[in-house]
């Protein structure tokens, strides 16, 4: 099996970040393999909860939350709609129906599985196909009108273009504020020590 690897920390290099929060790209966040969606938003909550330890700014928290939880929401209902396809044309056991069940419910889905436990044959057969049928009319239209909503929301917080400056521009900012060249080469913990930094010049020339 070939080893996956993704950016998780603050040793991103600081321009990938900020281009992965301009296209909204988190594949960029692979350097090696075929990483599975989980690893990918797992390493970008690992890299933004680290982020906001070392940065405090509001506004980009909340940009960053309504993109992780678009993510989250994008890969629960492409995952649900794949499983029951699967539980719809497969021909499972029933005990491998049952631990399918199991999976698919801690995303959401609450198929009533002691029930179907408790059904054999024909019936336990129907039984699941009324739960499956529930899942696409009555589930899966909720979560996408919370994917709508985050949607809704990450469009709001983004609509004026200053919340989030571009990369180029914050290291001119810097250069000029230090009066030197700085390597845009940087990982983003070092260039938010930077940013620091200038902040910190900035009081003490107020």
């Amino acid at each position: 099996m070939q080893f996956s690897k993704c950016w998780d920390s603050c040793e991103i290099p600081a321009k990938l970040f900020y281009k992965i929060i301009d296209t909204n790209d988190q594949s960029l966040l692979v350097i090696k393999g075929n990483p599975s969606k989980d690893l990918i938003v797992e390493s970008w909550q690992k890299i933004y909860d680290e982020f906001f330890k070392l940065k405090n700014d509001g506004k980009l928290k909340l940009v960053l939350k309504a993109q992780l939880q678009i993510i989250k929401l994008e890969f629960q209902i492409k995952t649900i709609k794949n499983i029951l396809y699967a539980l719809s044309v497969t021909p499972f056991t029933k005990k491998e129906r049952i631990e399918i069940i199991k999976s698919i419910n801690t995303i959401g889905t609450n198929i009533d599985l002691k029930k179907y436990e408790s059904l054999s044959g024909e019936e336990s057969y129907i039984f699941l196909k009324q739960e499956i049928l529930r899942t696409y009319k009555f589930v899966l239209p909720g979560i996408n009108n919370k994917l709508k909503l985050e949607r809704s929301n990450y469009d709001n917080l983004t609509e004026k273009k200053e919340i989030i400056s571009s990369f180029a521009d914050n290291c001119v900012n810097i250069e000029n504020a230090l009066g030197r060249a700085i390597d845009d080469n940087m990982t983003l913990e070092k260039y938010l020590s930077y940013e620091k930094s200038v902040i910190k010049l900035s009081k003490k020339n107020e």
